[in-house]
């Protein structure tokens, strides 16, 4: 008897299908840097230098950018559901190639490749919302996607911390590995095909990048998106260059690196409920303008040199310099 990927062995009720998306939602963000905490471990085991661990994490990172622009027009044109069950297979074997790569070389590949697949989850999963719900629905249940995919990279090192606890970093990505192959589990069981043949579309890459192209010349789309960008980039500087401070300087071990973390993810989450709370009543442009305000003379406060916000424009005027060169 052959069972079709087509349709699920089990039809999925609203609630248990938007826990298998939000667990797609949240695999690839924990897998971008879950194993930061260990970073320094890797150094040592792999006997390389902190640029090339540092590395993996950026290959995993073009892995989902490029994995989202590609699988979004496949999954137009093939339907979800397949995609879906090739995509946590393909995560779940090369978080095992992952944990065993004898050398940073074939772990930075392997990261590579783990973010191409792991994008299957996220640009789908927000697809398969998108088949199934309208307005206000459909709009609820993105946004908890969204919700989770970017709380997830702050909750990562936490975890990761505390594995390494336990365990060497090798055991991180063990545990990724058992989280795909339960997200397949999950979806082969209870995320059934959205998407029926004669509402699929065929499109080539050219055309999605024309798409994207009269996108980016809506001034102010571009505007959000570098906001967002340089904040994200911020971010996974901190992800990327965090460990080594803290635990090479400051001496603390991966268990007291993910407790700074966690202090890190407290803060998400309540300035996210609070700007949340605050949307309807205070104008979008004002939040951003007022978040640079502070950011930017809160970072300078640990910079060398002029303090405050005069101290932030000359590091800017510096790098604009250096960059022009």
């Amino acid at each position: 008897m052959n069972v079709s990927i087509e349709a699920a062995p089990l039809r999925a009720g609203t609630g248990r299908l938007i826990i298998v998306l939000g667990g797609l939602s949240a695999v690839s963000p924990f897998a971008t840097d879950m194993y930061a905490p260990g970073f320094p471990e890797i150094v040592t085991s792999f006997g390389t230098s902190g640029t090339a661990v540092q590395l993996s994490l950026t290959a995993c990172l073009v892995g989902l950018a490029v994995g989202q622009v590609v699988l979004g027009p496949v999954s137009d044109a093939r339907g979800r559901r397949g995609l879906l069950l090739a995509g946590s297979g393909i995560f779940t074997a090369l978080s095992l190639v992952c944990a065993l790569a004898p050398s940073v070389v074939v772990f930075d590949i392997a990261r590579l490749l783990q973010g191409i697949a792991g994008s299957a989850g996220l640009v789908i999963g927000r697809a398969v919302v998108s088949d199934r719900f309208t307005g206000t629905h459909a709009a609820r249940r993105l946004s908890t996607l969204s919700v989770i995919g970017m709380t997830a990279p702050v909750l990562a090192p936490v975890v990761g911390g505390l594995l390494l606890g336990v365990g060497s970093w090798r055991l991180v990505f063990v545990a990724l590995a058992l989280a795909g192959l339960l997200l397949l589990t999950a979806v082969w069981a209870w995320v059934p095909e959205s998407l029926p043949v004669e509402r699929r579309r065929t499109g080539d890459l050219r055309t999605v990048l024309a798409a994207m192209g009269a996108l980016l010349r809506r001034r102010e789309l571009v505007g959000h998106l570098l906001v967002m960008g340089c904040g994200l980039g911020a971010l996974f500087a901190y992800i990327t260059g965090s460990p080594f401070v803290f635990q090479g300087i400051y001496g603390l071990s991966p268990a007291g690196y993910s407790l700074v973390f966690a202090a890190n993810a407290v803060g998400t989450v309540v300035a996210g409920a609070a700007f949340g709370r605050l949307a309807g009543r205070v104008r979008l442009n004002s939040f951003l303008r007022g978040s640079a305000d502070h950011a930017c003379p809160a970072v300078a406060q640990w910079l060398p040199g002029p303090r405050g916000a005069g101290g932030c424009a000359e590091g800017a005027s510096v790098t604009a310099t250096a960059g022009s060169r």
